[in-house]
């Protein structure tokens, strides 16, 4: 009908400004550090627990045996405690040390991202044993999986979140105690 309008449902109006919320910078300063900092940090724990390697062995032109292998079968375990202290360090409320805290879980998340590209670096780098069955007329396909590259997106996300919080938390105060006086001189 002319004239008229339709109003869009709360759903329709966010799918409609989805792709502006992700690309507009006006949008990017409403995200919060510690959206950012929980929701990397879920990223990491998410990511330990999917594949991080599959492995596909083929023995004369037939595939002969295929497997994956879990974050928590390696490295994961290490991302799985940094992500929980990360969290831990996050949602603890306004503790005197909140700016050593924040430091601390830009630190885990960092390390959590460098130990997913580390093994993804191990993983692919894994060509010699290739070369050698390939002489035999077997081959060994060694590929990442979607676990460690989620790791990885995770742990750069709450890194970033865990530093801009850091730099938006207050400076500890001094503490409300005078520092205390020099002994006075001795009295002649």
């Amino acid at each position: 009908m002319a004239g008229s309008s339709v109003e869009a449902g709360p759903f329709q109006k966010v799918l409609a400004g989805f792709p502006l919320i992700l690309w507009t910078p006006r949008y990017m300063n409403k995200i919060q550090p510690l959206h950012l900092v929980l929701g990397g940090a879920g990223l990491i724990i998410l990511g330990a627990l999917l594949p991080w390697a599959s492995v596909s062995i083929k023995i004369a032109g037939a595939s002969a045996m295929s497997n994956s292998a879990s974050g928590l079968d390696g490295d994961g375990r290490f991302t799985l405690i940094l992500g929980i202290a990360a969290v831990v360090l996050t949602v603890l409320k306004n503790p005197p040390q909140a700016k050593l805290f924040a430091l601390i879980a830009l630190i885990a998340s960092g390390l959590a991202a460098l130990i997913g590209l580390i093994d993804i670096f191990r993983i692919t780098g894994n060509s010699d044993a290739n070369a050698i069955l390939q002489a035999s007329g077997s081959s060994v396909s060694i590929s990442p999986g979607i676990g460690i590259f989620i790791t990885i997106i995770g742990g750069v996300a709450a890194a970033f979140g865990s530093w801009k919080r850091w730099q938006t938390l207050p400076a500890p105060s001094p503490s409300a105690q005078p520092p205390p006086q020099p002994p006075a001189p001795p009295q002649a």
